[in-house]
């Protein structure tokens, strides 16, 4: 699995209120992980408008007309999202929408590894990946890619938007 932060900064601001305004259009995402657990509704969503909000910044991260599907991903406090793999071999571009870092955590080697962002590209549809409970509701605009994450990070690295030397994970 492989990450890296990105040497990109948005308007945390402009795209919290724009989820602010528009969160009652948005859905439960219902986490089915297991036949015998009942679904998680942890995680609220956003997609309608999303893709025509964020155009400007697809184009200025060098992903504007790939197979994209932007999104909010809301997660309340003190809530676990278990272990998964995000469907279609998903690529995602991350982006931490409150002030303090937050973390996603990858399985490597049976052993958890914590990494914080503030925007990360990573290939979450082919590691195992989980987000442990924190005392603060956290707010993450995504971009689902489904391309291939080489091709992503050559996309990302054409606008010298990925920064070197800051991937634990060599696997």
């Amino acid at each position: 699995m492989k990450y890296y932060h990105l040497n990109f900064n948005i308007d945390k601001k402009i795209y919290s209120d724009f989820f602010w305004k528009n969160y009652y259009k948005g859905e439960w995402y219902r986490f089915e992980l297991h036949e015998k657990q009942n679904p998680k509704l942890i995680w609220w969503k956003l997609y309608e408008e999303v893709d025509k909000f964020t155009i400007d910044l697809q184009h200025e991260l060098n992903i504007f007309g790939m197979n994209n599907f932007p999104r909010y991903q809301y997660q309340f406090p003190n809530t676990y999202l278990p272990y998964h793999l995000d469907e279609d071999q998903l690529t995602g571009i991350m982006f931490n929408l409150r002030s303090k870092e937050i973390t996603i955590n990858y399985m490597q080697n049976n052993k958890s590894v914590s990494v914080g962002y503030q925007a990360l590209v990573s290939h979450v549809g082919n590691c195992l990946h989980a987000v442990y409970p924190d005392q603060e509701a956290r707010l993450v605009l995504k971009f689902s890619i489904r391309h291939p994450w080489e091709e992503v990070l050559e996309r990302l690295d054409k606008k010298n938007l990925l920064l070197e030397g800051n991937n634990p994970l060599t696997s």
